[in-house]
């Protein structure tokens, strides 16, 4: 799924244009490999979790973070500074297994994106990131 949307966001998106992209911890070097065969990493941003209770170990380690990798497709324009860290109570998971808060996408979008512009979400879960698109308005 990776490959196909890395391939998909290098004929889809416009120069300049930023792939944010979710994924687990144990799974980012993977991804970003794939998503630079036809993007450019620029970045990792990260939603922390106050708490790691409820979170399965990997390797030995309980994570209490969700990596989001920034891929750019051709050259990065200047972008709103916003903080790359942020941090989120766990929430009671209501709608899906893999339910992710919504706050963090809020603020990344609507720093990065302006109004008229295309957000798409294709691993939509339990949309999240649809959630803050419409908090946020003016994009579709």
């Amino acid at each position: 799924a990776y490959d196909w949307l890395a391939e998909f966001a290098a004929k889809k998106l416009r120069d300049d244009a930023l792939a944010l992209v979710q994924c687990g911890v144990g799974d980012l070097p993977d991804r970003v490999r794939r998503l630079s065969r036809h993007l450019t990493y620029r970045w990792t941003l990260s939603i922390v979790y106050e708490s790691s209770r409820s979170t399965r170990p990997y390797a030995g380690m309980v994570p209490n973070w969700r990596p989001v990798i920034v891929m750019v497709k051709g050259k990065m324009k200047g972008v709103t500074p916003v903080s790359d860290v942020m941090t989120v109570a766990h929430a009671k998971k209501t709608h899906h297994p893999w339910q992710q808060p919504a706050w963090p996408w809020y603020k990344w979008l609507s720093a990065w994106t302006r109004p008229g512009d295309l957000i798409a979400d294709p691993f939509a879960g339990s949309g999240s990131v649809g959630v803050a698109v419409r908090a946020i308005g003016g994009r579709t």
